[in-house]
């Protein structure tokens, strides 16, 4: 096993985001599975890192559309689900932060995180959660528009569905992954809050991608 010393890793992570990460790993392994996971009928599915970039590039463009913008936060509140790690993604590509927030989050613990952190979008996974955000948004000035991804019934206004994120054009990945820069924030972290308010913690690009680095040769 080879051991790299901090400044050899710094010195790869130069200039890198997550975003480029992806299609580089998208351009050698685009046919390999990226994803697999076990259906409501208990069965397997999957998905190659190609069909992952067309749904993270469709999204994106949805997300722009919506309003997102470099800088901006989206919360991310659904289970571990296949769709979560494409629009975690799409919104990395947009130079903007994903902010997962806990699926057991009450209705006030829902507006505290996205107060917090001046959300301006949400995506939930289905209307169970979507009640908590409805519950407080008299509460969030900056929240302008939500989406749910698997809704049963007709949905309240500036409430979107599924479609929004999977109708568009796909998004130029490559073109949207020269916005960002490694010292954009790829997530804020919430900790659970145990002695006090949870508390953001701020992870950059370069965070991140000095850490894939560092465990590679492990």
């Amino acid at each position: 096993m080879t051991t790299l010393t901090f400044e050899e890793i710094n010195e790869m992570v130069a200039g890198r985001t997550v975003a480029t990460e992806f299609l580089g790993t998208l351009a050698a392994h685009g046919d390999r599975t990226a994803l697999r996971w076990m259906t409501a009928e208990q069965t397997w599915d999957s998905m190659t890192f190609s069909q992952m970039a067309d749904r993270a590039a469709r999204a994106a463009a949805g997300l722009r559309a919506l309003g997102v913008e470099p800088g901006d936060r989206v919360l991310l509140m659904m289970r571990n689900i296949a769709e979560f790690h494409y629009l975690d993604l799409a919104v990395l590509f947009l130079g903007a932060t994903p902010v997962s927030i806990y699926n057991s989050s009450a209705a006030d613990q829902v507006a505290y995180l996205a107060g917090h952190c001046s959300a301006k979008l949400a995506i939930v996974e289905n209307e169970g959660f979507l009640s908590k955000f409805i519950e407080v948004r008299d509460q969030l000035p900056a929240l302008q528009s939500i989406v749910v991804l698997l809704p049963t019934s007709e949905l309240p206004t500036g409430v979107a569905g599924p479609n929004a994120l999977t109708d568009p054009e796909p998004l130029d990945l490559v073109e949207a992954a020269k916005i960002g820069s490694p010292e954009d924030l790829a997530t804020i972290i919430y900790t659970s809050g145990t002695t006090g308010p949870p508390k953001g913690v701020m992870l950059s690009n370069y965070n991140v991608v000095w850490t894939m680095e560092a465990f590679l040769p492990v």
